[in-house]
């Protein structure tokens, strides 16, 4: 990357959050880091807006900001939520990005996306930002599967203390941008979506959470999320993210009280 084109994207707010959605920072060149540049913001969806209908084309954006999440409603108006989309996750840009989505997108706080269409274009010629685009993205698509994976074990074999151990430790990783992940991290997730994501219900989900909170490993308030504990919590639910099975060793465990540090603005 040329030193001006550095230099922008460092300046750049989204910087971060957008070499996120290619599983990195370091891959990207001068042409890919120009186009992500130019990337256009469009108008922030709020929350509770439906971002995109099931059954629909998806046209492709890049999450900047806020947390969605991956629905389907049954005739009752019962939820299932599959996933949560993130700052750095992208909507029509993996391979089958022209199918209709199997699922609806809504958004749970207000989300900010930026319109990705310039990079599809990319992947679809010859050229350095093509590779470079469609490698990150296969990367990304390695770490949805494994987040799937890990929703699957949750709900076929976790008990409800643990699957709520277990969605919290992942939602950390991913919410991290250091390494080690922070022991606290935003978490804007009501105990409705909760309840939804996890297949239990709300009055489960608060009994469980008060649990946590007695036996003092874990604490959510003011859209924060505080785990006290985390070999504790590792141990409970036997959560095995990218960050573990790849860095080993290597993660830091943090006991105790962590409220004092965490930023409320």
């Amino acid at each position: 990357m040329q030193a001006q084109s550095t230099q922008r994207w460092a300046r750049n707010a989204n910087h971060e959050v957008l070499a996120q959605a290619f599983a990195g920072l370091d891959g990207l060149g001068e042409e890919a880091v120009e186009i992500l540049l130019g990337l256009k913001a469009l108008a922030p969806a709020a929350a509770g807006q439906l971002i995109l209908a099931e059954h629909d084309f998806s046209r492709p954006l890049i999450v900047v900001k806020g947390w969605a999440a991956r629905v389907r409603w049954l005739s009752d108006g019962r939820r299932q939520i599959f996933d949560f989309l993130l700052p750095g996750d992208a909507l029509g840009l993996g391979r089958g990005a022209d199918h209709r989505s199997p699922v609806a997108v809504v958004a749970i706080t207000a989300v900010h996306l930026v319109d990705a269409q310039p990079v599809r274009q990319a992947m679809q010629q010859q050229g350095p930002a093509r590779v470079e685009f469609i490698d990150g993205l296969d990367e990304k698509a390695r770490l949805d599967e494994l987040r799937l994976l890990n929703q699957i074990q949750r709900l076929g074999r976790h008990s409800a203390y643990e699957r709520i151990c277990h969605l919290l430790l992942d939602l950390r990783e991913r919410c991290g941008r250091s390494d080690p992940a922070p022991t606290v991290f935003e978490m804007p997730l009501t105990q409705e979506c909760l309840s939804d994501v996890l297949g239990l219900s709300v009055v489960h989900v608060n009994r469980v959470l008060q649990q946590l909170r007695r036996d003092r490993l874990l604490e959510i308030r003011g859209g924060f999320a505080a785990l006290n504990d985390l070999q504790a919590l590792q141990d409970i639910c036997e959560f095995y993210g990218p960050t573990k099975r790849e860095l080993g060793s290597q993660i830091r465990v943090v006991n105790g009280p962590v409220w004092a540090g965490a930023s409320r603005s």
